[in-house]
C-alpha cells in the first residue's frame, strides 16, 4: 500500500460535505448502526464555531481519516484544553502512521494557540485504541464517566 500524497488539514466552514462523509466514516468504523446525519445548518454552523475542529487525512482528495475536538476554556487559569471528541482512521490504513501524523497535525495547529494539554476518552475494552494513544505519548488516567439521558430520574 502506497501513502504517497498525504494530506492533513484542518477543515474550514465551506467544506461541510467532506464533514458528512467524515460522520459516516466514524460510523463505520467505529461499527455504529447507520444514523440520520444531522441537517446541514446544524453541521455547518459547528464548522464557523472557533471552539469546535475537524482535521481530515486525505490522499488523492479520497478521506481516509479524521478528528473532531472541542476546545475548551478554563476558569482556573487563562489556558484551553482540547477534548477530542472522535478520531478515526479507515481500517485499511491503519497501523500505517496516520493516526499519528493526524494527532501531530492537531497538535502543531493548537500550540501556538496556546493549548497544550489534549485528553480523550476511550473504552477500557478498545485494547486498539488505548495502545494507540499509549503509542504516541498519552498517559491513562483512572475516571469513570456518567451519563445522563432524558430516561434518567
Amino acid at each position: 500500500m502506497t501513502l504517497a500524497n498525504i494530506q492533513i488539514r484542518r477543515l474550514g466552514s465551506h467544506e461541510l460535505k467532506t464533514f458528512q462523509k467524515l460522520i459516516l466514516l466514524f460510523q463505520d468504523v467505529f461499527e455504529e448502526d447507520p444514523q440520520e446525519l444531522p441537517e446541514a445548518g446544524y453541521l455547518s454552523d459547528l464548522l464557523l464555531r472557533s471552539d469546535f475542529q475537524v482535521f481530515v487525512v486525505t490522499q488523492n482528495q479520497h478521506l481516509l481519516g479524521g478528528l473532531t475536538g472541542y476546545e475548551m476554556r478554563k476558569y482556573t487559569s487563562q489556558i484551553s484544553e482540547l477534548y477530542i471528541y472522535d478520531m478515526a482512521i479507515r481500517a485499511e490504513f491503519q497501523r500505517h502512521g496516520l493516526g499519528r501524523q493526524l494527532f501531530q497535525a492537531l497538535r502543531d495547529y493548537n500550540q501556538p494557540r496556546g493549548i497544550s494539554e489534549m485528553f480523550v476518552a476511550a473504552h477500557s475494552e478498545d485494547r486498539v485504541a488505548l495502545d494507540f494513544y499509549e503509542a504516541i505519548g498519552g498517559e491513562s488516567d483512572s475516571v469513570v464517566h456518567f451519563i445522563f439521558d432524558e430516561d434518567t430520574p
